[in-house]
């Protein structure tokens, strides 16, 4: 964890198995964290490693929708107790 400025950073490591329009969502979830009036983020996106792997109607597929594995390395910024 990282201090700078009262706020400490938190990296994350995510692997996520959903659909192409999840996907999209999650994106723009990350994109609106934080607030827009003084433009601080919550989370921010490192690196994103995008797997197409069960297209619609494939065997596995269970949500009738193209499928996608991505790995995110993001972080998280939140408040630090210590000044």
């Amino acid at each position: 964890v990282d201090d700078a400025e009262g706020y400490a950073v938190l990296p994350l490591r995510l692997t996520i198995q959903s659909s192409y329009d999840n996907f999209f969502k999650f994106l723009e979830y990350v994109e609106n964290s934080g607030t827009l009036s003084d433009q601080t983020r919550l989370l921010t996106i490192q690196s994103i490693i995008i797997n197409f792997v069960s297209p619609q109607g494939t065997q596995g597929n269970t949500s009738g929708q193209d499928e996608i594995n991505f790995n995110v390395t993001m972080n998280a910024f939140f408040r630090s107790n210590e000044q």
